[in-house]
């Protein structure tokens, strides 16, 4: 079948399907479409109300009934219909946007910058308590009640942390 039997049969317009030739979801055999191969490959790749309509359009009475049982086959459901595809890219897009939202407001902080601050602070802690026993050592050393030292022992380690 020609492009535009075909085009006049599905209710398209020759561009729409040269489009779709072009693009590589209709083959075409020898420069011709094979009508029942091509309709699956519409069916797989156009929007739901597109595809409704399409179901409750007849086969030309000259289709065989052998033909009639094809068309009414429906497409993988491993292929990625172009719809789905554009969903899902939608869908990535709106949350990207919702994402860049959340980190202009400050709702968000970016992962680079949370892990610099947190191993920076831990540094410090650690060089701090490394520097507890010289820095306490003197006070300590005139204390004779181990309550006391152990009080302040405990008082200089919560400043550091």
């Amino acid at each position: 079948m020609t492009q535009a039997q075909f085009a006049r049969r599905m209710k398209y317009t020759r561009g729409r399907i040269s489009q779709l030739v072009k693009s590589g979801i209709i083959p075409l055999t020898n420069g011709r479409i094979d009508p029942i191969q091509a309709e699956s490959a519409i069916t797989a790749n156009i929007d739901r109300s597109r595809r409704l309509e399409l179901q409750s359009i007849k086969p030309n009475k000259k289709v065989l009934k052998s033909d009639q049982m094809k068309l009414s086959l429906k497409p993988k459901d491993d292929v990625l219909s172009l719809t789905q595809a554009r969903r899902d890219h939608e869908l990535l897009k709106m949350n990207l946007t919702d994402l860049e939202l959340k980190v202009k407001r400050g709702d968000l902080v970016p992962k680079s910058y949370l892990t610099e601050l947190v191993s920076m602070n831990v540094s410090n802690a650690r060089s701090q308590l490394w520097g507890l026993p010289k820095r306490m050592a003197g006070r300590l050393a005139i204390i004779t009640d181990e309550k006391e030292i152990e009080n302040l022992l405990r008082v200089e380690i919560r400043s550091v942390l």
